[in-house]
């Protein structure tokens, strides 16, 4: 019998007896089986390719950390646990992308309706820089719509936070630092003035 054989079942019962310290021994151990599964649950899924399998395993560690309680029985039962702990990660994000993409169309409704809405469009705005990071597709067709969306927001109110925050993410992310900390002392200004109704 080696030495994992050996540990993981004194592992285990240290875990049951309430030694949160076990489990980080237990991840480390099992660490290569876990990044498998986890290769195997990001392989199958369709999605955020930013959410590669090390960043998906240590979302599932975070998970398992957080539990009130955690009893474990067996080898293959933390690695079940482990496993639906990274289907429901994965299963997240998918849900966060839909809510992205089901608010960029009710904006889009919203701003068919009153093309004069300039939250409507900063709200658009700052959809569109967030959706790539859920979409795993190169930002450079969002960042554009994002881009365009907080203009007209401007044209309407230049002084909306959000929509000068918007054009300053979109500047650092292309390495433009002097218009981004730009944009983002402007977007300052603005926050601290007081908000008028829609």
């Amino acid at each position: 019998m080696n030495q994992t054989q050996d540990t993981v079942p004194r592992l285990l019962e240290k875990l049951r007896g309430g030694d949160r310290s076990a489990l980080d021994e237990l991840f480390g151990l099992l660490y290569e089986e876990l990044k498998e599964i986890a290769g195997r649950q990001r392989r199958r899924w369709q999605g955020n390719y930013t959410l590669d399998t090390t960043a998906l395993l240590h979302d599932a560690y975070v998970r398992l950390v957080g539990r009130s309680s955690l009893d474990v029985e067996s080898r293959a039962h933390f690695r079940a646990l482990s496993a639906t702990a990274m289907r429901h990660i994965l299963c997240d994000y998918a849900r966060d992308r839909a809510a992205v993409k089901r608010s960029i169309d009710l904006l889009e409704q919203a701003l068919a309706l009153d093309p004069e809405f300039a939250r409507a469009y900063s709200a658009l705005a700052a959809a569109y820089v967030v959706l790539p990071g859920y979409a795993g597709e190169t930002p450079d067709a969002h960042y554009q719509k994002a881009a365009e969306a907080a203009r007209q927001a401007l044209a309407r109110d230049p002084n909306l936070a959000e929509a000068h925050a918007v054009l300053a993410t979109i500047d650092q992310n292309e390495w433009d630092w002097a218009d981004a900390e730009a944009g983002f002392f402007l977007s300052l200004i603005h926050i601290s003035e007081p908000t008028r109704p829609y």
